[in-house]
């Protein structure tokens, strides 16, 4: 008996979810079928379009890293294309114990701080070379540039401001932070 109860509760449900037609609550209304006139012979149907291959998409056919060798006192400068290993094509020498780098916004400079030098390296990244050595406070340890890449803040582990480098000019401006 408990079978035959099961079985036809499970048809009446069957038969239940098989003739409504079921949508999300969140789902929008179908604007092919609500435009449509109410004379099923008008209507005309086309397929959907068939989806293509994509072709490769290639961001770029050289990758360019800047990596700061502390042990060397240099920017090592690499190169890859894509699915290709790195090669060592530049070494740039900075100051004394480069530590950290920031690239600006727009791309123009590759900045690292010379921890025991005292002192922040502009690197000129398509030419390779440093452009600039500029002093700033004891032991620079943590750099970032501004959105509109204007301004190269350089923050210091011994002394109590953050240099705000104007870019290009490379003029000082102590921010005081206690």
């Amino acid at each position: 008996m408990r079978l035959l109860a099961f079985l036809l509760t499970s048809a009446l449900v069957l038969a239940s979810c098989a003739g409504a037609r079921a949508t999300p609550p969140f789902a929008s209304p179908d604007p092919i079928a609500s435009a449509a006139p109410s004379d099923a012979s008008a209507v005309v149907v086309t397929p959907a379009p068939q989806p293509t291959s994509t072709p490769e998409l290639r961001l770029y056919d050289k990758l360019r890293v800047f990596v700061a060798s502390e042990s060397t006192d240099q920017v090592w400068v690499m190169e890859a294309a894509p699915d290709s290993p790195f090669a060592m094509v530049a070494k740039i020498p900075v100051g004394r114990f480069p530590h950290q780098m920031a690239v600006s916004p727009d791309g123009k400079y590759v900045a690292v701080n010379n921890r025991m030098a005292n002192s922040t390296s502009i690197i000129d990244p398509v030419a390779m070379k440093e452009i600039a050595r500029v002093m700033v406070g004891k032991q620079p340890h943590g750099i970032a540039w501004s959105p509109d890449a204007k301004t190269l803040y350089v923050a210091h582990e011994k002394d109590n401001y953050i240099a705000a480098l104007e870019s290009g000019t490379w003029k000082s401006t102590p921010l005081m932070v206690g």
